[in-house]
């Protein structure tokens, strides 16, 4: 089916506009909308122990932060003070990065972040905190 067939077909097993417009997902609800409604939904006993499950669970929902300057931001506790120097060797080369108020400070350019410095300095996608040490101390012998 194209693009457009599908939302057609969203529309009538659904009976409201598709929010997405992903191909894929649109593909896969429908399938699952139309096996629903040929061979039923969810038994009651699954029903129920789902209900039960949302009842005592915690459902994290991610969410987007609003932009806000990182110096508004609750600055993270894994950081040094302002003003500290990050130092790290890394390929038989060392590399200083300074702390600043709302960012960091490495060769001269200014990054929003430790990842983006890691990544500026390895070429690939590292986590700021990990490659700079600085992960917490509970979280090391964690398992």
């Amino acid at each position: 089916m194209s693009h457009a067939e599908l939302r057609a077909e969203w529309r009538r097993v659904f009976g409201t506009e598709a929010r997405s417009r992903n191909k894929d997902f649109l593909f896969r609800r429908v399938a699952h909308r139309l096996q629903e409604l040929a061979f039923g939904g969810v038994d009651d006993e699954t029903r129920a122990a789902l209900e039960e499950r949302m009842r005592n669970e915690t459902i994290r929902i991610r969410r987007k932060l609003p932009h806000l300057p990182v110096s508004v931001r609750q600055r993270d506790p894994r950081l040094p003070e302002v003003g500290a120097v990050l130092v790290r060797d890394f390929g038989g080369k060392r590399y200083e990065v300074k702390v600043l108020k709302d960012g960091f400070e490495y060769a001269g350019a200014q990054f929003a972040s430790l990842s983006a410095v890691a990544r500026e300095i390895t070429g690939t996608r590292w986590n700021g905190f990990v490659f700079f040490g600085l992960e917490r101390t509970e979280q090391k012998g964690a398992a």
